[in-house]
C-alpha cells in the first residue's frame, strides 16, 4: 500500500489550520464532524494520537514512535493539542461508539504506555482498515516549522536565570507559561526555602555530631568507673512465673471448651441455616434492585443517546464543517467545563510557545 492509498475516513471530517499543512502555531484546534451514519452508530468518545513520524515511516516499522495522546468525549467538538518536535507529524483520530466505547478507547490510550510516555501505540492495520467493530479512524499529516517553538537562553545573564529557576526540577518547562510560573517561585519563595533549608540541614548536623560525642563519651566513662556487676534474681520471681502458668492455663481450658460448644454438629447445622436464609434474602433484594437500576440506565442510555445524536446533528455534522476552527461558535454549545478548557487554552495559544522536546 503505498501513501496515496491512505486516505481521510470519508465518515470523519477535519478542520485542522485552515487546511493548510504547515502550521503556524506549535498549539492548534482539531475539530471534528461526523456523517449521519457515524452518528446513527452512538458515537462517544475521541482518541487523537500525534505521531512525530511520517506515514512512510510508519508503513516500515509497522508501529508508530512517542508521541502524545488525547482523550475526549465527541461532544466537546474541539481539542486543543500542544505539539513538542518540529518537523513532519501525523495525528490519528479515532472514534469510538457503541456500548464498550469508554473500554476500547481507553485500551488505545494506554496502549504501550511507561512513565517515559509512550512507546508503540497505534498499529498500521487500525489505520489501514479506518472503520472496524467499535471504531472509525481518519488520519491528517501536516508540518510543524521549529521557528514556532520557545527558545532556551544558552548563554549570559538569561542563561543563569533558566540555570537557577529550573534547578530543583528534573525537567525543563513544557512551555513559556510553565517557565514564567517557575520565574515567579524561584525569585520569591525559592531564596527564603534555599537559605532556610541549608540552615536547618547545617543545624541538625550540628546537634547530631554533638549527641553522638557526648553519647559515646557517657557510654566509655561508665565502663570504665562503674563495672557492670551480676546479681541473682528474687525469690518471689518464682511465685510469679507459678501464677502466670496457672491463668494460662484456665483460659486455655476455657477457650477450649467454648470452642467445642460453638463448633459441634449441632450448632454449625443451626448457623448454616440461618446463613442460607439470609444470604436468599439478600440475594432476591439484590436482584429486584440491580433490575430496577439496568432498567433506569437503559433508560438513561436511550434518553442521552438521543440528545448527544441531536447536539451532533446541530454542531458536528458535515453541514457545519467551516474552512477554519470557529471557537466563537462552539463555545456556547459546549458545556461549562469544556467551555473554560477551551477559552483558557485558546488564550494560552496566543501567549505561550511550547518548549521544543529535542
Amino acid at each position: 500500500m503505498n501513501e496515496q492509498q491512505l486516505t481521510p475516513n470519508p465518515n470523519i471530517r477535519l478542520v485542522v489550520n485552515g487546511g493548510s499543512t504547515v502550521l503556524d502555531s506549535a498549539t492548534i484546534p482539531v475539530e471534528w464532524h461526523l456523517s449521519d451514519e457515524l452518528i446513527s452508530k452512538n458515537p462517544q468518545y475521541v482518541v487523537i494520537c500525534d505521531h512525530e513520524n511520517t506515514l512512510d515511516y510508519f508503513k516500515e516499522r509497522r508501529g508508530l514512535s512517542c508521541g502524545n495522546r488525547y482523550f475526549c468525549k465527541v461532544t466537546d467538538l474541539v481539542k486543543y493539542l500542544q505539539l513538542f518536535t518540529s518537523g513532519k507529524h501525523h495525528l490519528v483520530i479515532m472514534v469510538f461508539y457503541g456500548c464498550d466505547a469508554e473500554a476500547e478507547a481507553q485500551k488505545y490510550l494506554r496502549r504501550n504506555k511507561d512513565s517515559a510516555g509512550w512507546r508503540e501505540t497505534v498499529w498500521y492495520t487500525d489505520v489501514e482498515g479506518k472503520s472496524s467493530y467499535g471504531k472509525e479512524t481518519t488520519v491528517f499529516e501536516f508540518e510543524v516549522p521549529k521557528e514556532l517553538f520557545a527558545q532556551k537562553p544558552e548563554t549570559g545573564f538569561s542563561a543563569l536565570i533558566w540555570k537557577w529557576t529550573n534547578g530543583w526540577y528534573s525537567e525543563k518547562p513544557i512551555d513559556e507559561c510553565e517557565y514564567r510560573k517557575r520565574k515567579i517561585f524561584a525569585f520569591t519563595i525559592k531564596p527564603p526555602l534555599f537559605l532556610l533549608f541549608y540552615s536547618v540541614v547545617f543545624v541538625i548536623g550540628m546537634l547530631y555530631m554533638i549527641l553522638t560525642a557526648k553519647i559515646v563519651y557517657s557510654i566509655i566513662y561508665n565502663i570504665i568507673n562503674n563495672p557492670p556487676s551480676v546479681s541473682l534474681p528474687h525469690s518471689s520471681v518464682f511465685v510469679w512465673i507459678v501464677i502466670v502458668i496457672a491463668t494460662f492455663t484456665i483460659l486455655f481450658l476455657g477457650a477450649k471448651a467454648w470452642v467445642t460448644y460453638y463448633f459441634s454438629p449441632e450448632k454449625k447445622r443451626e448457623r448454616s441455616m440461618k446463613k442460607r436464609e439470609k444470604e436468599r434474602k439478600q440475594e432476591d433484594k439484590k436482584e429486584l434492585k440491580e433490575e430496577k437500576k439496568a432498567q433506569l440506565e437503559r433508560q438513561k442510555e436511550e434518553e442521552v443517546k438521543e440528545r448527544v445524536a441531536t447536539f451532533l446533528k446541530t454542531n458536528a455534522s458535515f453541514n457545519s464543517v467551516s474552512a477554519k476552527v470557529d471557537i466563537q461558535r462552539v463555545i456556547p454549545v459546549v458545556d461549562r467545563t469544556t467551555r473554560f478548557t477551551i477559552r483558557f487554552w485558546n488564550l494560552k495559544a496566543k501567549v505561550c510557545k511550547p518548549f521544543a522536546r529535542y
